[in-house]
Formats: C-alpha cells, sequence, structure tokens
C-alpha cells in the first residue's frame, strides 16, 4: 500500500480506537508510515512470510512494555502497517512484489477505491463471510484472518477491508491487553467484523 493509503487508513483505525484507548494521533499516524519512509525498515518487502513473527514480537513488546502515549502510538502504528501490507494483493508474493509497474498502479487505484469507499460509506462488511466464533490467540487469529483472505476473491475492497479491520481487531486485543496486564489470548475474534463503522 502507499504511503498516502497508509496514512488514509491510519486515520480511519484511530478513530475506532481511539474512541476506546488514549492515543497521540501525530505519533500514530507517523507510525502507519514509518516502515515506508524509514530507510531501516525497507531491506526486505513487507510481507507476511517475512515480518509476521516481528510483528508477533512486537505484539507481545507492547503488552508488556511501559510506554508514554506517544511512544505506544507510534509502536501500535507501526505495528499496524505492517498487518495492513499483509492484506495487500502485491505484497502478498515475492514474486508479485517484484512487479514494479503493476505494483505500483495497483496501489494508486487502491487508493482511489478507498477514498470511493469513504465518500459513498460502502465499509459494509458480511458478517457471516468473516466472523468466527472462536477465542484465541491473537497469532491464530490474524493466521486465520490471513487464510481467509487468501481463500477469498482478489479484489481492492477486499484488501481494505482485511487490513481494516485486522488492524482495529489487533489494535484492540494488544491494547486492552496492556491496560489490564492481561493475556492476549481471551479477545473474541468476532468483535473484529462487528464493531467497525
Amino acid at each position: 500500500m502507499n504511503f498516502v493509503t497508509h496514512i488514509t487508513m491510519a486515520d480511519l483505525i484511530f478513530k475506532e480506537v481511539s474512541a476506546l484507548y488514549e492515543l497521540n494521533r501525530v505519533a500514530f499516524v507517523y507510525g502507519n508510515i514509518m516502515p515506508d519512509v524509514d530507510p531501516r525498515f525497507n531491506k526486505t518487502p513487507h510481507m507476511f512470510d517475512n515480518d509476521f513473527e516481528r510483528i508477533m514480537a512486537l505484539s507481545e513488546e507492547l503488552v508488556a512494555g511501559d510506554f508514554s502515549v506517544k511512544t505506544y502510538s507510534v509502536k501500535l502504528g507501526f505495528l499496524c502497517h505492517y498487518i495492513c501490507d499483509f492484506f495487500c494483493l502485491y505484497h502478498s508474493e515475492l514474486s508479485k512484489f517484484i512487479q514494479y509497474r503493476k505494483h505500483g498502479i495497483y496501489e494508486i487505484k487502491l487508493h482511489f477505491v478507498l477514498k470511493k469507499m469513504l465518500r459513498f460509506q460502502l465499509f459494509k462488511v458480511d458478517e457471516s463471510g468473516f466472523a468466527t466464533h472462536q477465542i484465541g490467540g491473537i497469532k491464530q487469529q490474524l493466521m486465520m484472518a490471513r487464510k481467509n483472505y487468501v481463500e477469498n476473491p482478489k479484489t481492492y475492497e477486499n484488501d481494505l477491508i482485511y487490513a481494516i479491520q485486522t488492524s482495529i481487531y489487533a489494535c484492540k486485543v494488544i491494547t486492552d491487553a496492556m491496560v489490564y496486564r492481561g493475556a492476549i489470548e481471551v479477545y473474541p475474534w468476532e468483535t473484529l467484523w462487528n464493531d467497525y463503522i
């Protein structure tokens, strides 16, 4: 996903999550674009296979750590950036990622679809297609979301819905666990699809 799309999605995710928890908007948005603007994070493509375990380690750090609101917001935004990229067609396989021209065009079109969905309030999720009533750890839930994404039709809308919904879910699970210093194992997956827009 391109820089501008990450900013727009960060705003959507921030509105949802900051209604429940104190976050710093500027820091959260910066965290969402940091992997694209900081050369330290551009050494490998932002892909599920490359970054999933690192993102899981970051989620554990966020739960266990004692951060200022600003630092927490940057780190949570950073995590969201990668989750969003995990649900982008051209970040799904290396063979697609390196098709730079097609990749760039796809991400530009993706941004226009996002703007259209926002303008016409088209973020309607068919809960029957996504919701499960299982409870499991965040790792298992993100892996399940990724599996469902891979098995569904490849559309701009699916990329955006999965990216936004899964990021919101992860933010809520991690922040709930941080606030209560509990395990991040007990957040129902169904909330991912019931709480958004």
